[in-house]
């Protein structure tokens, strides 16, 4: 079996009426990242337990995918603020799957995303856009690995909504075109 054949990435959406997974699935990932100690994706404060988790990943707005490597959930990410071809994207990695293959799932992820195409054939995302708190190193690196291209280091980007106050934050962006996502 391949590495890229160990990767699974599917969405939390609506397929013929059924949903790809139950409230209490997504509530059970909210559950996972809290006991991990990595409620601070939701940083800003707009996520504060867990059915505004559900809420979140269920809005519209919102697109969550679960990146599986070898059968193991290993991360999930999630889109949102759509504005044309562009996305928001945010990582959540979780323990157990060791950081070689961590990155080897977000590459394929990514890959996915921006190679994805609607039913007229034409590319649904041309560039996802991330923000990331200068002051979290390893989060940077992984989006450093996983082929993002760091664009900026801007002050008071993002929202401490626990210190309730501004810090620096890191825009990262990645597109087809860019080394590290393959076509």
């Amino acid at each position: 079996m391949s590495e890229d054949s160990d990767i699974r990435l599917l969405p939390y959406c609506t397929i013929d009426g059924i949903r790809t997974f139950k409230d209490s699935e997504i509530l059970a990932i909210h559950d996972r990242i809290v006991s991990e100690g990595k409620e601070y994706i939701f940083k800003e404060g707009s996520i504060s337990n867990r059915r505004e988790f559900l809420k979140d990943m269920d809005h519209i707005g919102t697109a969550l995918y679960v990146g599986y490597y070898q059968g193991a959930m290993a991360f999930i990410l999630w889109l949102n603020r759509f504005e044309g071809r562009m996305a928001r994207l945010h990582w959540c990695v979780f323990d157990g799957v060791s950081l070689k293959k961590i990155v080897l799932a977000g590459r394929e992820a990514v890959r996915q995303l921006v190679n994805m195409k609607d039913s007229a054939g034409n590319y649904v995302f041309d560039l996802l856009i991330g923000y990331t708190p200068a002051s979290n190193d390893r989060a940077v690196k992984f989006v450093k690995f996983c082929g993002g291209i760091v664009a900026a280091i801007v002050p008071n980007l993002i929202w401490n909504g626990e210190k309730k106050e501004s810090e620096p934050g890191v825009i990262s962006y990645y597109i087809r075109e860019q080394p590290g996502v393959a076509q």
